[in-house]
């Protein structure tokens, strides 16, 4: 999987019913909030991240272990989830997971008990 994307989860926006509720997700600054989920359930505690805060945007890290992220601040309900992008490479491929209802084990525990909104143009599955 290529990783050359760039989220801009700054603007991502967990909009419930009323602007009132409106709650931003990532600060822009780091990845307080956040944690990582490892690769596998075997995975290296210690392993470097995939992601850096740069200007603003949370960017992929060529050559480095995919890396996902876990919102830790608050379970999140029914929503509308805005997130703004930006990829580098048009064979890019990424993607948000959404209803996953504990912290995952793993990638694979977040793809078996979640839904993947794919970022991929690729037009593959």
């Amino acid at each position: 999987m290529r990783r050359c994307i760039q989220i801009a989860l700054v603007s991502a926006l967990a909009l419930t019913m009323t602007a009132a509720e409106r709650k931003q997700l990532f600060n822009g600054k780091d990845t307080k909030g956040w944690a990582r989920i490892p690769r596998h359930e075997n995975a290296p505690a210690n392993e470097p991240p995939g992601f850096k805060v740069e200007k603003g945007l949370l960017v992929s890290l060529p050559d480095s272990p995919e890396d996902d992220l876990w919102y830790t601040r608050s379970k999140i309900g029914n929503a509308t989830l805005r997130v703004v992008y930006k990829v580098s490479d048009p064979k890019a491929n990424s993607g948000v997971f959404i209803r996953i209802p504990d912290a995952p084990k793993s990638e694979d525990d977040a793809i078996n008990r979640g839904i993947e909104v794919q970022i991929d143009e690729s037009g593959d599955d």
